[in-house]
């Protein structure tokens, strides 16, 4: 069951990003911003393993005038890598 504030929302995983290379991965990139870019669709969270892939995506959606972001997923508590949360903020010294 999706939280309610998540109602209507929908993924859109690839399960190929990671092993491509070349054309194959400019076309992942190019696939994934389109679904983002789609004029159905009113913003777009992009997470990835790799931050700049990440990127490049959502600043693909960004250019549409589309609402969203990206964010990296290792580290992040309960990623697949064990990550115990996000680095602490900085202390004031």
């Amino acid at each position: 069951m999706w939280p309610p504030s998540s109602q209507g929302s929908l993924p859109c995983p690839t399960p190929t990003a990671a092993c491509s290379f070349g054309d194959d991965l400019e076309l992942t990139f190019r696939t994934l911003a389109g679904h983002g870019a789609n004029p159905n669709v009113f913003g777009a969270v992009v997470i990835g393993i790799e931050p700049k892939w990440t990127e490049r995506v959502a600043e693909d959606i960004a250019r549409t005038g589309k609402t969203g972001g990206g964010l990296r997923h290792r580290g992040l508590r309960g990623s697949q890598d064990g990550g115990s949360g996000p680095p602490a903020p900085p202390t004031a010294s």
